[in-house]
């Protein structure tokens, strides 16, 4: 299934849902300048990012909104990165992998390489919609980008890649469902990783992390049989 007339009504309504008030873990992509003023990028520092099953109209297979450009607010001279205070900023595809689409900035249509995506000036939080509309769990996406300024005041940053992979949390034998065939996986996944990641290549532990705080640990058992237990 695929909005019509046109994607822009189907799906920014939702992205700006999720932005405000999801309750899934925010996934920034941090922009900011070095001391030199060019512009830098840091993707999130866990990846790869999660792709839920599609809960937005006229998207099927996995989708989120949930990939937020945010604009740093205070300044971390350890890392080299502080926060704009002037520009107007964009960010450009460079790569994708196929099967992977983001929609563009008006929502009409999803990006080619070498579009950009309109950010904003500072202090931005602006979201992109991506989506692998066939694939599996722990399948895992790749892109690549840049932002840049369109007032010419910063230089370009580096390109920066990011992964992305469909996400089904408690899904631990990737067969797509949640059921009892997953508890010794879930199992294997809290006490003993490497054994899981041996005992389940084609897998991501981090789909036991059940309660979305990019950890797993006892915390997750309860929402796991959660999960299984639901109507």
């Amino acid at each position: 299934m695929r909005c019509v007339h046109p994607i822009r009504a189907c799906a920014l309504a939702v992205v700006a849902g999720f932005a405000v008030g999801s309750s899934s873990a925010h996934q920034e992509i941090l922009v900011g300048q070095s001391a030199a003023g060019q512009l830098r990028v840091e993707p999130p520092h866990v990846q790869p990012i999660r792709l839920p099953p599609s809960k937005i109209p006229g998207f099927d297979g996995y989708a989120t909104g949930e990939v937020g450009f945010s604009s740093v607010i205070t300044d971390e001279p350890d890392e080299d990165l502080y926060a704009l205070t002037t520009g107007d900023i964009e960010f450009v595809l460079v790569d994708i992998d196929a099967g992977l689409q983001v929609l563009n900035d008006t929502g009409t249509a999803f990006m080619t390489i070498g579009e950009d995506f309109h950010l904003g000036t500072p202090f931005f939080d602006s979201h992109a919609l991506w989506n692998v509309p066939v694939g599996a769990p722990a399948q895992r996406f790749g892109a690549s980008v840049y932002v840049r300024d369109r007032l010419g005041i910063h230089a370009d940053s580096e390109i920066v890649q990011m992964l992305l992979a469909p996400f089904v949390a408690g899904d631990m034998n990737c067969d797509t469902e949640v059921n009892v065939l997953d508890i010794n996986a879930f199992v294997l996944a809290l006490f003993d990783p490497a054994a899981y990641a041996l005992a389940y290549p084609e897998c991501d532990s981090q789909h036991a992390d059940v309660n979305d705080d990019f950890e797993i640990n006892v915390l997750d058992i309860n929402p796991f049989v959660a999960l299984l237990t639901a109507p």
